[in-house]
């Protein structure tokens, strides 16, 4: 798969190219100017995913911890885009990047429900606080409120579909 070989002593690409050479790396390997040498299949992007990886679970453990509307709305958001990227990660696959712009499409579709839905809850209640959003509610008896019922329905709406649309592409090194 993936391995990194630290080569201690060169000062530039050409001194980790010829100390990589000494050490018969493979020939797709690549050194850069701090001395890091990788040596990587052809076409794997360990690197990408990787931090995608980690800025999606960064993204759902924001929203986990949110209080706020705004707040689930940039976990949302930042979980989405590095998804999206996730799915059209195997450049060669022409499905890969079908399944990608799909599923960009049918997200940039929910997160403007999502954020229209944010839009009216807030109208309804003056908060985007989700504590005072519900304190407001029981204060002012606005269980009937069509505004408010519209913008829970949008809110749904929009997180229902960022967690149904998921890509129909197989993973990346399939």
């Amino acid at each position: 798969m993936f391995s990194v070989k630290v080569t201690l002593g060169a000062s530039n690409v050409a001194d980790a190219h010829d100390l990589m050479a000494e050490s018969k790396a493979p020939k797709n390997s690549t050194c850069m100017t701090n001395g890091i040498c990788s040596t990587t299949k052809v076409g794997n992007t360990f690197w990408g995913s990787s931090l995608m990886r980690v800025a999606a679970f960064s993204g759902m453990m924001i929203m986990a911890a949110a209080r706020d509307l705004m707040i689930v709305f940039l976990g949302v958001e930042m979980m989405s885009i590095a998804v999206y990227v996730l799915a059209g990660l195997n450049r060669g696959s022409v499905r890969s990047a079908e399944g990608a712009l799909k599923y960009f499409l049918l997200g940039a579709f929910s997160t403007g429900f999502l954020l229209y839905g944010i839009a009216l809850v807030y109208g309804a209640t003056g908060s985007t606080d989700i504590v005072v959003i519900g304190q407001r509610i029981v204060q002012y008896s606005l269980t009937g409120h069509s505004m408010l019922l519209i913008g829970v329905g949008l809110l749904l709406v929009g997180f229902v579909r960022s967690a149904v649309s998921t890509p129909a592409v197989p993973p990346v090194g399939r």
